[in-house]
């Protein structure tokens, strides 16, 4: 067990690192470890691709003490939004049309909603996705043309049959948006905001940016997290091509695998 000479700030990909991509379900050891090195005086934050509203019940209930969600599009500490940027409407709309024009299939998440088209080729992820959302306060559109349409991030699918209309679409949107490959689909987030870049506008923002920092995360989307802080957590389910990086890789999240990456550390 490693002993630490400074306190800590503890960054947490919620999917596949704190709740279970198969049960949907936390591990109790992992609400034991969480808790444990809060009591230590340590700060453990949530740092997720989900919007705030996106979020499980279950992973709030644990008691965090911040949120970054959206890719650090949404900042909140305690009672303290710190950050909350969103995009125009019109903004929005200009983005959705081109994608269908090119004939994309296309998901967007929104702070407090997820829209998707309920007649596209994607029903089986879609489906698997609503089933994710029952247990957050997130609300569920199975159109895009609706009135409440408006997103903070979204996803694009990959369609072999549709190559010309994929590549055209991330052509036209690069200059406003990060992709990163998620495997099925990419992931848009609006460029300038990262779960990295929110890492450092948080620490600064409640002033603890002497803390040590530790990051745990399972996917691509994890990448900027891992490599900015000083301890870097991939989890046992992470794919092959995250471990090229060099960082530490504990058990399986449903093997305890976050329980026994903190007490390693010495954080729990």
């Amino acid at each position: 067990m490693a002993e630490r000479r400074r306190p800590a700030l503890l960054f947490f990909d919620s999917d596949g690192t704190l709740i279970s991509n198969s049960t949907r379900k936390v591990p109790r050891s992992t609400v034991e470890a969480i808790k444990k090195t809060s009591a230590l005086g340590n700060i453990v934050v949530v740092n997720t691709g989900r919007p705030y509203y996106h979020i499980d019940a279950e992973v709030i209930s644990i008691g965090f003490d911040g949120f970054i969600c959206a890719c650090g599009m949404y900042i909140r500490y305690h009672d303290t939004v710190i950050r909350d940027c969103r995009l125009s409407k019109d903004f929005c709309v200009n983005i959705r049309d081109y994608g269908l024009k090119l004939g994309v299939e296309m998901s967007f998440e929104s702070h407090d909603a997820w829209f998707y088209d309920g007649n596209g080729r994607m029903r089986q992820w879609h489906n698997r996705e609503r089933e994710n959302l029952k247990k957050t306060r997130c609300k569920i559109y199975d159109r895009l043309d609706v009135p409440e349409f408006r997103f903070d991030k979204f996803f694009f699918m990959k369609h072999d049959a549709n190559i010309q209309g994929l590549t055209a679409f991330a052509s036209g949107i690069q200059g406003y948006f990060q992709l990163t490959d998620r495997g099925i689909f990419y992931e848009c987030v609006p460029k300038g905001f990262s779960k990295a870049e929110a890492i450092g506008v948080l620490s600064r923002t409640i002033r603890k940016d002497d803390y040590e920092t530790y990051a745990f995360g399972d996917s691509q989307n994890d990448l900027e997290m891992l490599k900015h802080v000083d301890y870097p957590v991939l989890m046992g389910e992470a794919p092959e091509d995250m471990r090229l990086y060099g960082f530490y890789v504990t058990k399986g999240l449903e093997e305890d695998g976050l329980f026994w990456a903190m007490k390693k550390y010495g954080l729990a």
